[in-house]
Order: structure tokens, then sequence, then C-alpha cells
């Protein structure tokens, strides 16, 4: 954000004040003028501007009163007021209420204000780094929140699960061990499952992304073979479409995370009664990005949750639900790659995930 051009927004009702204005700091700025309140306020609603400057006399509507009026809809610009000295009643007004960053006398000096106009960015810029921090605490705050109520439940419930299966492990007969160590070993793959995804995520969170050309068929067959164990008594067939005539450049490791949260989801929604259990992965690559599109034939997403499956611990109401982390670990990667992913589904034939990746040339 600190290389983008200034965007100054100038009211004034004078419009040989306007055209000197912009004349003297087009080259400097990106400059809107409006000669009244009301076409000031037509700009705003059009337009996103870091420093707003508006002189206080002015016909229906005086400068103060103008700040005034955008307040609540438009807070973040940084607003400066140009005034005459027998305006300063008007000055105090303004300044006490906190609508303003400062004042300048008319006639206004042009390296007067071209300092004042970069201060103001500064601030405006300060702000928006702080808004940006205060939401990220925010939502750190919520996913530790989250975590802490999940990791109760995924993490304490299958061992207390696992305590209880020995327990009466320990007074059956010995031909029924192999059904407890079967019961074990599923309790500690899902527990396994929900340790893996969350660290996924915070190693996705605080490591920099490295960029590396992109091999999908590679990476795809890879990815295919690790889950092999998962699809092993299942039946089900991938079927492979891709085209790659661009080798993209990213970052490989989460690439890999985004696709196997994606795979294990198709695999862990399947039909359970279908014989036909299929995977379509299909990649077509090019300058500017890839798009990844994974699509499988498995119990589809109700309508309702399809906005949903993307949040932290959400589950559905599917017996065979899981932890709720893997789509979203897999989104907040994307988000590090600047890439986007959406759904399409339709309950009783399949849901598919289309991924655009964004070529970090």
């Amino acid at each position: 954000m600190s290389k983008e051009k200034i965007r100054v927004l100038y009211i004034d009702d004078e419009a040989n004040n306007l055209h000197a204005f912009k004349a003297l700091f087009r080259k400097d700025y990106e400059i809107f003028i409006a000669e009244s309140a009301e076409e000031g306020t037509k700009l705003l609603a059009e337009e996103q501007v870091h420093v707003i400057i508006c002189d206080q006399r002015m016909p229906g509507m005086t400068g103060v009163e103008f700040f005034e009026s955008i307040l609540v809809k438009y807070p973040h610009p940084v607003r400066i007021l140009l005034t005459g000295y027998t305006d300063i009643q008007a000055v105090v007004e303004a300044i006490n209420r906190g609508q303003i960053y400062r004042f300048i006398d008319k006639p206004w000096d042009q390296q007067v204000l071209a300092v004042a106009i970069q201060n103001a960015y500064e601030i405006y810029h300060t702000k928006f780094l702080l808004r940006e921090q205060n939401l990220q605490l925010q939502k750190a705050y919520d996913e530790l929140d989250k975590f802490v109520y999940s990791a109760s439940h995924d993490l304490r419930a299958p061992l207390a699960s696992i305590l209880g299966i020995i327990k009466v492990a320990k007074t059956d007969e010995i031909s029924k061990m192999p059904e407890y160590v079967d019961m074990i070993d599923h309790t500690v793959n899902r527990m396994d499952a929900f340790v893996q995804n969350i660290i996924k995520y915070y190693r996705s969170n605080r490591v920099d992304v490295e960029i590396a050309h992109i091999r999908f068929e590679n990476m795809i067959n890879e990815i295919i073979e690790e889950l092999s164990h998962h699809t092993a008594d299942l039946n089900i067939h991938f079927i492979k479409q891709i085209s790659e005539p661009v080798f993209i450049r990213s970052d490989e490791s989460r690439i890999r995370i985004i696709i196997n949260n994606i795979l294990l989801n198709a695999i862990k929604f399947h039909q359970e009664d279908s014989i036909h259990k299929e995977i379509n992965i299909r990649v077509l690559t090019d300058h500017e990005k890839s798009i990844i599109e994974i699509e499988d034939n498995g119990i589809g997403i109700e309508l309702e949750q399809q906005d949903k499956i993307f949040d932290m611990f959400y589950r559905g109401v599917h017996k065979n639900a899981g932890s709720g982390v893997g789509l979203y670990v897999a989104k907040e990667a994307l988000k590090k790659l600047n890439g986007g992913i959406n759904v399409e589904s339709t309950p009783g034939k399949g849901s598919k995930f289309i991924v655009n990746i964004p070529n970090l040339l």
C-alpha cells in the first residue's frame, strides 16, 4: 500500500482554486475535485480517497458541516480544512469534535499544503495498518478460542474412547483383540489427521512463501500415492486431466496442502453404497494462473452448508464429518498465494471444488 499514489479530494466553490490545485499537484497525486459538498459526497461514493481538503466557506454547507455529514459513512480519509482568520471559531469547533487533522490558511501555500497532504497520508496509512493488525489479532483470538474448544473434543474425546476400548479389551476374549485394535487404529488416525492439519495451518501462516516452478503432474501423482492407504478398501478411481503448457511459479508446499486436503475431503465423503466411486482432477495452466478442479461423485453438500465448510472447525451433519480443519487450512493457504476457491455441489450427486492460483512471476 505504501507504493500507491496518494488520492486527494479537494472541495472548493471557487473554480480557479480547483484548477490551480489540480495543475500544481496532478503529477504527485491522483486528484479529484468538486465545487460543492454535494458533489464531493457523490465522489466519495465512487472513489476511495486518502485525504480530503475542503474550504470552510461554501454556499449551502460549510466545510465543518460537510465533514460532519460524512464522518459515519467515510471515517477513514484524513481531513484538512481551508479557512481564513475570520473563521477561527469554526476551526476550534472542528478540532474539538475531532473531525479534522489540521487547518490551513487561505490563500494556501503550495509547499505548506504539500507537506500537510504527505503527513495526512502517513496518518491514513498508519491507521490502515493498525486496522489490519487489529483484524488479524481478532482472527487469532477467535481461532485460539475455537481451538481450545475443539481440542477438548477432538483430542480428549478420542483419548477417552481409546482408554475405554483398552479397559474392555483387558477383560474380554482374546479372539476379539483384532477388532479392538482396529477401533484404536481408526481413532488414533483421526487424532493424527487433526493434529497434522493444525500443524499445516500454523506452518502455512508463519512460513514465508517460497516460489518455485510447479509440476502438477508429478505433484498430483505423489499425493495420490501418499493417500493410497485411505483409499485401499474403498475402490475409488482417480481420473486425471492435466494440461500444463506453462509451468507456473508458486509455493509448492502450500499447493500440496491445498490439493491434499481437498482430495481427503472427497475421499472422506464418498458414497458408501456406490459401486463406481471416482474423483476427477483437472488442471489447466497459462501464463497468468492455474485452475484446478477436483470433482467427486460423493454425498454432496447441502446448499445451506456450502458457505460454512471453509470455516474453522465447522462440521456438517453427516456421520463421517471430520475435524472441520482441512478445508479451512486449504483456504488459508490459498490466501497466502493470492488465490481463491469455490465449491459447486448437489446433495447425493457430488461436489466440485474450483481452485484459482495466480502465477507468482
